[in-house]
């Protein structure tokens, strides 16, 4: 993962966060991020936030709870896609914080270990082999909210941000480990 990557993942991340307050502030930094990528890599950025202060900060919280906590189909939380409300659901999350300690980081206190913008966090600055079991226990995941927000949201800027996530890990619809990276991205 090159230093593109790294950066366009912490952007991606940063914009699905809850839009804060401070959103449209941060929404700058990450315009001038843009301004470092190719063209093909800062669209969808550019697009969401383009879209993003078209609504308006209420209308966009609206759409994220909407969206990311009102359609379960949606939700940030990986394991909760495999796992739901099944008693295993505990441990992949302890076992994504343990996994978070052996690449050298700490778990961040108050989010859960499978939250996405936190786990794009971590692909943006993991080890190699610390993505790729955390693509192989959760890759499938992540391309089935992608998958479900194209279907259920197909007019929600939300769906922008994913095709750089998707990109960037190499992840194809079906498979759990990164293809081969798509390099035009």
């Amino acid at each position: 993962m090159n230093d593109s990557d790294r950066q366009l993942l912490l952007a991606v991340s940063g914009l699905l966060h809850y839009p804060e307050d401070d959103f449209f502030v941060q929404a700058r930094s990450f315009e001038e991020l843009c301004d470092l990528l190719s063209v093909v890599r800062a669209c969808p950025l550019r697009e969401f936030i383009r879209s993003a202060r078209s609504k308006g900060l209420s209308r966009l919280r609206e759409e994220h709870v909407a969206i990311f906590d009102m359609d379960s189909k949606c939700s940030l939380s990986l394991a909760w896609h495999r796992y739901g409300d099944d008693p295993r659901l505990g441990r992949a999350l302890a076992g994504l914080n343990e996994l978070y300690r052996d690449a050298g980081f700490e778990p961040v206190q108050g989010l859960l270990p499978d939250y996405l913008p936190l786990v794009l966090e971590f692909f943006a600055a993991a080890p190699d082999w610390a993505r790729v079991v955390l693509l192989d226990g959760f890759g499938k995941e992540l391309i089935g909210i992608y998958a479900a927000l194209e279907a259920r949201h197909p007019d929600s800027s939300y769906v922008s941000l994913f095709r750089p996530i998707v990109a960037v890990l190499g992840l194809v619809p079906d498979q759990r480990l990164p293809a081969k990276r798509l390099e035009q991205v």
